[in-house]
């Protein structure tokens, strides 16, 4: 039976909630990120209604447009970000950016920074993959130093990731949230934020952190051509 939206997204808070409690977490310490990349401002003031307050987006010329057509909605960047359109990205209003994996594409953060402080995480490449964008897990410490050290305005929050697709998420989950302590005991800041599992693996991220699963098809539906 076909289902529509109000189920579709019925059915991952229960996910989540589920998750959450074999953890021993709250519920609320998961946000669900509905990746909306392709989807229209109406599907996301109709999954608005619904309760999911957060998108994540992949590129800044359609982000910036729904960010117009949908102001009360909070948007999350999510996809790879090139640093001459950071600029246009912070001028639109968007506070929280994923994929930081270069000191370079912090410094131009910083240097557009409005007056209130940029959410920011490392993206980190956890596979250590040729196609994917990512600082390797062992460049991470000096990235996140160096950040912190000549970027206050950006509030490097936590981790990001996107790992390798095998048939064992739970492995690199597990390696980020290592990685992650290792961060804080060794820069002394807390990294609240864990940014990891999709549609296909939320649980397995739940179980080793997450903080904000990116959830695109188990709530829009299969993505439009």
């Amino acid at each position: 039976m076909q289902t529509g939206l109000p189920e579709r997204i019925e059915l991952v808070q229960q996910r989540v909630l589920r998750a959450t409690e074999q953890s021993g977490r709250s519920p609320d310490s998961v946000r669900i990120i509905a990746a909306s990349k392709r989807r229209t401002p109406l599907e996301i003031q109709a999954a608005l209604r619904l309760g999911i307050t957060s998108f994540g987006e992949n590129y800044v010329p359609e982000l910036i447009e729904k960010a117009q057509a949908v102001p009360e909605a909070e948007f999350h960047f999510i996809g790879h970000l090139q640093r001459n359109k950071a600029k246009k990205l912070l001028a639109a209003g968007i506070r929280w950016v994923h994929t930081v994996d270069t000191i370079r594409l912090a410094a131009t953060i910083q240097r557009q920074a409005p007056t209130s402080p940029i959410h920011a995480m490392l993206q980190v490449n956890i596979g250590g993959e040729a196609s994917k964008s990512g600082v390797v897990p062992e460049d991470a410490f000096p990235l996140a130093h160096a950040i912190l050290h000549d970027c206050p305005d950006v509030n490097l929050c936590g981790l990001m990731t996107l790992p390798p697709k095998d048939n064992n998420p739970t492995r690199w989950f597990t390696r980020m949230a290592s990685l992650r302590d290792e961060l804080q005991q060794r820069l002394g800041v807390p990294f609240t934020e864990l940014s990891m599992g999709m549609s296909n693996d939320l649980e397995a991220a739940i179980a080793c952190g997450s903080t904000m699963v990116r959830v695109g098809t188990a709530i829009f539906g299969p993505r439009p051509e």
